[in-house]
């Protein structure tokens, strides 16, 4: 079933609400699983605050690439607040690089996305 720009714009937004009000996120392959596991697993994320999200995986590498931008971004911010010495600014500088390729890290995912989903549209 195919999504309209608009369709898959409010899964993007409702994705990125999901990634800031979680504490942490776990991603996983359900394809071997049955529906009463599947309903077993929710329950249980239900019984401890949890939830369990099917998503489409092109929009959810989109959206965990934005996220990864914002944290990065309020990093970078934190990072020069706080650079009154050498060793600080050393550490800063270290950290940047840490930051940057966090970043990069996000965005070749999210390109990797865009080519499997590529691939399997073309396949199909």
């Amino acid at each position: 079933m195919a999504f309209t720009k608009n369709q898959k714009e409010v899964m993007l937004q409702q994705y990125e609400k999901w990634l800031e009000e979680s504490k942490a996120v776990f991603v996983l392959s359900y394809n071997k699983m049955r529906m009463p596991a599947v309903n077993a697993a929710r329950a249980r994320l239900r019984e401890a605050d949890g939830a369990l999200h099917v998503v489409k995986n092109r929009i959810f590498a989109k959206a965990l690439e934005n996220k990864v931008e914002d944290v990065y971004r309020e990093a970078l911010a934190d990072m020069f607040t706080d650079t009154d010495d050498t060793r600080s600014l050393v550490r800063m500088m270290k950290l940047r690089e840490v930051y940057r390729h966090l970043s990069n890290a996000a965005d070749r995912g999210d390109e990797a996305a865009n080519v499997i989903a590529d691939i399997v549209v073309k396949i199909a």
